[in-house]
Formats: structure tokens, C-alpha cells, sequence
């Protein structure tokens, strides 16, 4: 922990905040000495821009309740049902600090792929926004199609580390 290292550890602190009950709040950390070894302002940025796009402030979400077709891959973050909006964290659970930096007995970072599937009303279309954690910035645009359940199904391929995902209603095709 005291050489020099990509904030690994600190950028999945911030992130994880994105959680149903965790709320956003300055993260504590018990060791800030840890902190002078790593560029915080660039592993907080994109965290940044990412939350500032959110309404969390007007209320409404709930604990989207995702889940992973990959027992190595976790989800969380919340919806609005009422706006039918919702964002999600997604994370390799290999992409530790630990296995990172290659410290003590560290293990295997492997490229997943799955779906991650949670519920929001039936038959909508959604616009997907994909973010980039590392840079902050937009990677993807899709739209997807709830089925007659409201399960959102998102894909994902060759994840090694994480990604964040926005969603809202698409804006219905003219014909």
C-alpha cells in the first residue's frame, strides 16, 4: 500500500457508492496516508462527471435490484419506476486492488461476459448509456426493449474491470 499505485482500491469506493442504500457521500478512509500515493483527483473525476448527470437530488429511486448472468460479475444502483430511469455500476469482481497491482497471493483477472437483468416496466424502450469509469466519458449509446415482465437485459463481453450505465425512456421512432 505505500508505493505508488493506480487508485484501483479508491476509484471502486467511489463507484460502489452508486449502491441502493449506500447514498453519496465523501468516502472516509482510515489509512490517508494511502491517499498521497495515489492521483485522487483522477480517479475522482469521471465519478464526478458520471454523478452529476444524475437526478438523484429530486428523489424517487429505489435499489434497482440487478443481477448478473456471471456469478463474477456484480450490478448495483438505483431506479426511478416512476420516470422509468436508472443507473447501474458494473464490476468484475476479480478487478481488485489486490489482484491489480499484483500484491501478496494476487489472482487471475479474466475478461467476463454476460447479462445483467433488472426489472422496470413491461414492453418500454430505453435509451442504454454505457460510461467509461476510467475516463468519465460516454462509450456506447443503445436502445433496449424491456420484455412483458419489465426485465432489462444488458450485455456485456470481455469485462475486465467495470463500466456504469444510464438508462431512460427512449424517444419513440416517427414512422
Amino acid at each position: 500500500l505505500e508505493r505508488a499505485n493506480p487508485g484501483v482500491w479508491y476509484h471502486n469506493l467511489l463507484w460502489s457508492q452508486l449502491g441502493g442504500s449506500s447514498g453519496l457521500t465523501a468516502p472516509g478512509y482510515w489509512w490517508s496516508e494511502h491517499l498521497s500515493k495515489i492521483d485522487v483527483n483522477r480517479v475522482a473525476r469521471p465519478f464526478s462527471q458520471f454523478v452529476a448527470t444524475l437526478d438523484v437530488n429530486q428523489g424517487g429511486y429505489v435499489d434497482a435490484a440487478a443481477t448478473s448472468t456471471n456469478a463474477l460479475v456484480r450490478a448495483i444502483g438505483q431506479k426511478n419506476p416512476a420516470k422509468g430511469t436508472a443507473y447501474l455500476w458494473v464490476q468484475n469482481s476479480q478487478h481488485t486492488w489486490r489482484n491489480a497491482m499484483g500484491v501478496e497471493t494476487p489472482g487471475p483477472i479474466t475478461a467476463q461476459s454476460g447479462e445483467i437483468v433488472f426489472r422496470m416496466a413491461p414492453e418500454a424502450r430505453y435509451r442504454v448509456e454505457r460510461w467509461n469509469t476510467g475516463t468519465g466519458a460516454r462509450s456506447g449509446t443503445d436502445v433496449v426493449i424491456s420484455n412483458a415482465n419489465g426485465d432489462v437485459r444488458l450485455p456485456f463481453a470481455d469485462l475486465r474491470d467495470d463500466f456504469a450505465v444510464k438508462l431512460a425512456p427512449a424517444t419513440p421512432q416517427r414512422r
